[in-house]
């Protein structure tokens, strides 16, 4: 495995992992460990039996309904001791994130599936809440995350393992206990790898979360099944065991790429390109950058490189004002249950103001009479920047745009 490690000031670990041959890097995960958890109401991530995976429909198989169903991703939600101290000053006496997310949640609560990016721990007593560098944020977020409209959560980062393996177990309760389903960290060995199965509309869509280390931070060797690192091999083997259990479509979210660098690394485009290449992946949502990324496709296959910061304050003494762009990514897909395409690709820039952190989309701001001039600059900058970071790979050729105008 190949690591090209790039620090940076304020978030660490400006890392991209990737395998450079396919033989190379065997999983530290066995395939029996890769079977599916389909997701419905009431059903547990990590203590409900795994899927038989030995008899079930490929991706090419016949189908004679088409099927449809949307999709909405959004980028890191990285929380800073700034961003929680207002949640707490918005609650009195207790942490309140939901105002954060009030303009948003109608974008969000609309999609058939909606899924963020959860890059931080969760403390399940909110004792030893820390920041940058080793994160322990209120365990309020998750409910918040859960009534912003969320149902799933991809919880591989640099970050999943600064609290240890109580951390990633604590994180995990947590979430559960919101309601929001989640992939890439796990409680035990047989959950390790396993993917996500959630049924909309008629079809399984299947979810696997994946980083590129830990900050440095190694695993021990009996409890390597707690983060899902990024193996090419395991990723593939993976997807396919998804198939195998019946998963009509499978996202893939990539914690990747090099931090504050829009134009993604030659290694995120060549691991995209070998993932995408398999025939067992359908989209890869990427994270980690803290800027926003283009959107590329690989055939017909799309590949969302970055999608910025969607909840976080990174201090502008060490990071640049892109870090407060962030983008929430709409997927249209459509077709027989069995061989399903993402149609059409659209996005909303969105943006967080320092003090209030609440994630505004920008178009919007924009059109209301009462958003002040001064703020109105900053916006029309996001805008700017992010749409022409979403453009720089052709994507306005391939029918990629973004919704609304500023």
């Amino acid at each position: 495995m190949i690591l090209l490690a790039l620090m940076g000031a304020c978030e660490p670990g400006g890392v991209v992992t990737e395998d450079s041959k396919e033989t190379e890097s065997p999983s530290h995960r066995s395939q029996d460990d890769a079977s599916p958890t389909s997701l419905r109401p009431g059903a547990d991530s990590d203590t409900r039996d795994a899927a038989n995976v030995s008899a079930s429909p490929r991706k090419d198989a016949p189908s004679s309904s088409t099927k449809r169903f949307t999709i909405v991703a959004t980028g890191d939600i990285l929380t800073h001791s700034t961003v929680y101290e207002k949640a707490l000053e918005n609650g009195g006496n207790h942490y309140d994130f939901t105002p954060m997310f009030r303009k948003v949640r109608p974008l969000l609560s609309a999609a058939d599936i909606a899924i963020c990016h959860l890059e931080t721990p969760l403390s399940p007593d909110n004792q030893s809440l820390s920041s940058f560098p080793t994160f322990n944020v209120p365990h309020q977020l998750a409910n918040a995350i859960g009534n912003a409209g969320y149902d799933y959560c991809s919880t591989a980062s640099n970050h999943s393992y600064d609290r240890g393996a109580q951390g990633v177990m604590a994180t995990l309760d947590v979430l559960d206990k919101a309601g929001v389903r989640h992939n890439g960290t796990a409680r035990r060995s047989g959950a390790a790898g396993r993917p996500e199965l959630i049924e909309v509309n008629g079809v399984e869509v299947g979810f696997l979360s994946y980083t590129y280390g830990l900050n440095g931070s190694e695993l021990p060797a009996d409890e390597s099944w707690l983060v899902d690192v990024i193996d090419t091999q395991a990723i593939s083997r993976e997807a396919r065991a998804a198939r195998r259990a019946g998963a009509n479509f499978v996202v893939v979210s990539l914690h990747w790429g090099l931090e504050y660098q829009v134009a993604p690394s030659a290694d995120q485009r060549t691991l995209a390109g070998r993932l995408l290449r398999t025939n067992a992946i359908d989209l890869i949502l990427g994270h980690h950058a803290h800027v926003v990324q283009p959107i590329g496709r690989v055939g017909q296959d799309y590949v969302v490189y970055g999608m910025g910061n969607f909840l976080a304050d990174q201090s502008i003494a060490c990071c640049a004002e892109d870090t407060r762009h962030g983008v929430i990514v709409k997927i249209e897909v459509q077709g027989k249950s069995n061989d399903l395409q993402a149609e059409r690709v659209t996005y909303t820039p969105t943006w967080v103001p320092h003090g209030n952190y609440v994630i505004t989309p920008v178009a919007s701001a924009l059109e209301d009479p009462s958003t002040p001039g001064d703020k109105r600059t900053a916006l029309r900058q996001s805008w700017k920047q992010t749409t022409t970071a979403i453009r720089s790979l052709g994507a306005g050729k391939f029918g990629v745009r973004a919704e609304g105008s500023p």
